[in-house]
């Protein structure tokens, strides 16, 4: 497998709320073999004293490869379309990438995410499936939830108080998301912007 093979070349990007804008990222396909990878592994928990804890498991579990292509793709074609979005190139204000992790939300454990923001510089979340009800990403700041968002793509926005957000609650089937954090300074844990 080949992770480019799988890449969204030339997204199209929409800004669909105030400072949140949607990326075409992966294609729908590869949602379905990292969700399958990730369910074989099985081992989604909450990481110790998280003030919203989640049913969350880091890529670098399915791969290591899998989480270096993630930074060399979003450095690649996110990166481009963040400095020209907020007008700074990312040699002055970008560290590098925590470790993404998928959130699992199922009717019989977690269910929904508290309001919250983030630690990271931006946030990036990407639909990894449809086959549930409810359970949309909400900003009550933006009026925004993430209903028409389509699988594989990424919503992208700036981890501040201003945007502020929460996972509704799940009516029905199993969802799955990923989320990245970006570093905020250089000792951070994971992967420095030069590094990749």
């Amino acid at each position: 497998m080949n992770y480019t093979d799988f890449v969204v070349f030339n997204p199209k990007v929409k800004e669909v709320a105030t400072d949140i804008l949607c990326v075409e990222f992966w294609k729908p396909e590869f949602c379905k073999i990292i969700i399958d990878a990730a369910d074989s592994i099985n081992q989604y928990e909450s990481r110790p004293n998280d003030p919203v804890p989640g049913q969350e498991l880091r890529i670098d579990a399915i791969s290591r490869d899998l989480y270096i292509s993630f930074c060399k793709h979003w450095k690649q074609i996110l990166q481009p379309i963040l400095d020209e979005y907020f007008m700074l190139p990312a040699e002055q204000w970008f560290m590098g990438w925590k470790i993404p992790f998928i959130i699992k939300y199922e009717m019989n454990k977690q269910r929904y995410l508290r309001p919250h923001m983030d630690g990271s510089l931006v946030t990036g979340t990407v639909r990894m499936n449809n086959e549930y009800s409810g359970g949309e990403l909400v900003f009550p700041r933006q009026k925004y939830k993430n209903t028409d968002v389509a699988v594989g793509s990424i919503l992208l926005w700036p981890s501040s108080i201003q945007h502020i957000h929460y996972s509704d609650t799940l009516l029905s089937g199993t969802k799955y998301t990923l989320t990245a954090w970006t570093k905020c300074d250089q000792k951070d844990s994971g992967i420095n912007y030069n590094e990749v």
